[in-house]
C-alpha cells in the first residue's frame, strides 16, 4: 500500500509503554499480550518538513492514522480515552492519500495475513468514531467499509463490546470504569 505498511506484531510483550525503537503496544485478550510494531509503518512514509520552525521528520497521513487508531485502543483499555483523540482521527481523514483510505488501507487490513491483534487495535477506535461521527452516505474515506470488513474477522463478543463502547465508559470520568479481568 502506498504511504504506509501494515504494522506487525511480536508476542510476549507485556509493556504498555513505548519501546525504545518507537513502537506502541496494545494488549490483546490472550494471556500473552501482542506488541504492535509501528516503526516501519511510520518511518517508511516519513518525509522531511519544517515543524515549529525546525526541521523534522513527519509521518505520512496513512501511517499517522494507523498510529492514532492503535494509540486510541491503548487509551480505551486503560480508561483514558478522550474526545480529542476522535477529533484527531477525523481531522486527519481528509488528508489520507487516494487509495489509502477507501482502497489501499481497506484492502491491506482485510488481507488474511494481518494478525487479529492489529484488527482489534484498529477496530475499537473506529467503532467510537462511527458512533460519534458517522460516515456520510458516500463514505468517501472508506471508514465504514473498513469497519464492516474487519467485523467478520473478529470474535463476535469483541465486536459487540467495541460497538457498545461510549466515551463515558471509555474515559476516566466514569466512577466504575471497565477494567480487564
Amino acid at each position: 500500500m502506498p504511504g504506509a505498511s501494515i504494522p506487525t506484531t511480536r508476542a510476549g510483550s507485556s509493556s504498555t509503554r513505548p519501546a525504545a525503537s518507537g513502537s506502541t503496544t496494545s494488549r490483546s485478550s490472550s494471556p500473552t499480550a501482542s506488541q504492535i510494531e509501528l516503526t516501519d509503518c511510520i518511518w517508511s512514509a516519513a518525509r522531511e518538513a519544517w515543524l515549529l520552525g525546525e526541521p523534522a521528520w513527519l509521518p505520512g497521513p496513512s501511517a499517522h492514522w494507523i498510529y492514532l487508531l492503535v494509540h486510541g485502543s491503548h487509551h480505551i483499555l486503560i480508561n483514558r480515552f478522550r474526545l480529542v483523540q476522535l477529533l484527531d482521527l477525523l481531522r486527519l481523514e481528509p488528508h489520507l492519500p487516494a487509495g489509502a483510505a477507501p482502497g489501499g488501507l481497506l484492502t491491506a487490513l482485510a488481507a488474511p495475513e494481518v494478525p487479529e491483534a492489529i484488527l482489534r487495535a484498529v477496530y475499537t477506535p473506529l467503532a467510537l468514531l462511527e458512533r460519534y461521527f458517522p460516515a456520510d452516505a458516500t463514505d468517501v474515506s472508506g471508514r465504514a467499509r473498513l469497519r464492516r470488513a474487519m467485523r467478520g474477522r473478529l470474535p463476535p463478543g469483541f465486536v459487540a463490546w467495541a460497538d457498545d463502547l461510549d466515551l463515558y465508559h471509555a474515559c476516566y470520568l466514569h466512577p466504575a470504569p471497565w477494567r480487564p479481568q
